[in-house]
């Protein structure tokens, strides 16, 4: 039966594990919707997303990915181009969701 879990954390998961979980996803029939967040940690946000990229680009039947933006720059005046620019760039990417 095909499954699919839209709440998954890829980038606490350590890299040398990642493949391993694709494989047992694969083999349980398994989908995943990876959410990036965190978006007050903007640098630990933007490995978030270079990792969902990464793991969609290899497995495109079995992960889509969320992305998020940069909200360490909250209140400042290039805050909403910014914004604007990840999400844009995020679905150009691949992203098939915004978590905020």
């Amino acid at each position: 039966m095909p499954k699919i879990d839209a709440h998954v954390h890829m980038w606490n998961i350590p890299e040398a594990h990642q493949e391993a979980l694709v494989r047992l996803a694969v083999r349980h029939n398994f989908r995943w919707l990876d959410l990036c967040a965190g978006g007050v940690e903007w640098p630990r946000l933007q490995a978030q997303m270079t990792l969902a990229r990464g793991l969609k680009d290899r497995h495109r039947d079995k992960v889509e990915w969320a992305a998020s933006f940069n909200l360490s720059n909250w209140g400042q005046a290039d805050w909403q181009r910014s914004a604007l620019q990840t999400i844009a760039a995020s679905f150009s990417e691949g992203a098939v969701a915004i978590k905020s």
